[in-house]
């Protein structure tokens, strides 16, 4: 019962909503890290099955969904176009070398984070979407450090330094939000500028989507929600304290 009101309370009401949050999650781990036939699974989830509901063959989501699922296409595009552009001008000018692997494994993680990024955050306001996101990125980063670690025979030690630079710093803010959503934010944006620059992801765009793009955003969220229920409660207290006429 309380998964059912946990999947209602974030939009998963249909079978195929869950269905494609599964396949896409799976299929992206697994199309990374183990065998890259595993993301024709994350390929249904994102492009297939948002096709069908964009063409009205698929009729499990309400307008509202429809629309949000329509202005993050967009800014998928938008985004993942530039990407291109950037990859033919820092290629051609000699500041970077891209061959085929580099280019996919670096416009996929871009193409379904900018989507799913704009997505979470036409439905829910900052504090609820960045909480949302940060929880996918740990579940991620948790699995990416255990299967580095110990599945490459790197050891305990190298698993706790991975830990100690990637997703720790994430569960605090995490935690924090619950608590402080402003110095959560602040300290998200602290860590987005420590791992764009810890993991070079200038010339890593797939690691910048995969961590610090995220971070920011999660930070910007937490910090304008703090901005937003602070401007709430001050109209509220001058409307009470207001004379009646």
């Amino acid at each position: 019962m309380q998964i059912k009101k946990l999947l209602q309370k974030y939009k998963f009401t249909s079978k195929w909503s869950i269905a494609g949050f599964f396949l896409g999650a799976a299929g992206f781990g697994l199309g990374l890290g183990v065998n890259p036939w595993f993301l024709i699974l994350s390929i249904i989830a994102c492009f297939v099955l948002p096709l069908l509901r964009l063409l009205g063959i698929l009729n499990d989501w309400d307008e509202f969904q429809i629309i949000s699922l329509k202005k993050a296409a967009v800014v998928s595009y938008t985004i993942t176009g530039i990407f291109i552009f950037y990859m033919a001008i820092t290629g051609r000018a000699g500041l970077l070398e891209w061959n085929t692997e580099s280019i996919i494994m670096n416009l996929i993680p871009i193409t379904i984070m900018s989507y799913y990024l704009t997505y979470f955050f036409q439905f829910w306001d900052g504090l609820k979407a960045g909480r949302l996101i940060s929880g996918f990125i740990l579940i991620f980063w948790i699995l990416f450090t255990v299967l580095s670690a110990f599945g490459e025979n790197h050891g305990f030690t190298s698993f706790i330094m991975q830990s100690l630079v990637v997703w720790l710093p994430l569960v605090i803010t995490f935690i924090l939000s619950y608590y402080f959503p402003l110095i959560s934010g602040i300290l998200m944006l602290g860590i987005f500028v420590f791992h764009f620059i810890f993991f070079d992801a200038y010339s890593q765009p797939s690691v910048a989507f995969l961590l610090p793009v995220p971070e920011l955003i999660i930070g910007l969220g937490y910090i304008k929600h703090f901005h937003n229920r602070s401007r709430e409660s001050t109209s509220s207290q001058q409307q009470t304290t207001e004379p009646s006429p």
